[in-house]
């Protein structure tokens, strides 16, 4: 059974995760939009770096790599 510190660690690695899930998917329905232009460049670099600054969290946060 997981005690109180580990569900909240499982529960913010879940939130991260769907987070995640959710901006890459975004992302790739983007990039299609850009290649069929539909979408500016401007656009889609704001998108992507949504994306990295996100992944980025994880390397920064130690409490979500645990």
């Amino acid at each position: 059974m997981l005690n109180r510190s580990n569900q909240e660690e499982l529960k913010k690695e879940q939130e991260y995760n769907a987070t995640l899930l959710e901006l890459s998917a975004d992302a790739v329905i983007s990039y299609e939009k850009y290649l069929l232009d539909q979408l500016n460049h401007k656009e889609l670099a704001k998108i992507m770096k949504t994306l990295r600054d996100h992944i980025d969290k994880k390397k920064t946060n130690k409490s979500i790599l645990s």
